[in-house]
């Protein structure tokens, strides 16, 4: 697992700090914390150790040319959350704030925008499973961007211009369901378990612990020989996003 995090700072004119300005502690936070958090989720629960970095992780540390060997941290998060949550980051992609990346015609992206209030922040944390990487922009001294410069806008932009680069090289990986996780087609508006061919079907992923995995595991996955709840709330969808 690769990681990149790319931070933009403007002065107070609005034009491209010099690299002296550019340590705003937000900045570093935000980056560090969304490629960290990326990390376990694009590898479905194990997170690697950083590879030092210099400058806001746009250069390698070149003290030694031989290519440093990855170190697997223990795991962090079980296969199942991991697996769901690359799901739903992946429809952000595919149906959400993020869908202008579909400009880079790959299916194996996932990812979040972020905005702070009065648009003082904007930034894109985006992955594959090879690749995590963080774009962010704002003032080095805390000032609104402008209205409308939200994630989406402002930082997404950059951050497919960069994995346009990055990724062209390196084939797409499909999402590998883990034992832990079923699949099943639920009604977009209910909830409820149906089939394929429900023009309001959407595809969503259940963990087999939870209250429709057991059901699921036992029946094959058949909407039809499953028990469905007497009890589905109205606002489950509210609730799943």
């Amino acid at each position: 697992m690769n990681q990149a995090s790319c931070s933009i700072t403007l002065d107070g004119r609005g034009e491209l700090a010099p690299p002296a300005q550019d340590a705003r502690p937000t900045s570093k936070y935000l980056t560090s914390a969304a490629v960290q958090t990326g990390d376990a989720v694009a590898t479905g629960s194990i997170n690697p150790l950083p590879v030092p970095v210099r400058d806001s992780g746009a250069t390698l540390d070149s003290e030694s040319s031989d290519p440093q060997p990855v170190r697997y941290a223990p795991r962090v998060l079980d296969p199942a959350p991991a697996f769901i949550m690359q799901s739903m980051l992946r429809d952000v992609i595919r149906a959400g704030t993020g869908r202008r990346a579909r400009v880079l015609e790959r299916e194996d992206l996932a990812g979040k925008t972020g905005t702070t209030d009065e648009y003082r922040d904007a930034w894109f944390s985006g992955f594959n499973s090879e690749l995590v990487a963080t774009t962010w922009i704002g003032f080095d001294q805390p000032a609104p961007l402008g209205r409308g410069e939200a994630g989406s806008r402002a930082a997404l932009p950059i951050w497919i211009d960069f994995m346009r680069v990055a990724l062209q090289d390196i084939p797409e990986t499909p999402l590998a369901l883990p034992d832990e996780v079923v699949k099943l087609y639920v009604d977009r508006e209910t909830g409820k378990p149906t089939h394929p061919e429900d023009p309001d079907a959407i595809e969503e992923y259940f963990a087999k612990d939870s209250e429709f995995g057991p059901a699921l595991a036992a029946d094959g996955g058949n909407p039809e020989a499953m028990t469905v709840p007497e009890q589905v709330p109205e606002n489950i969808r509210e609730k799943l996003f």
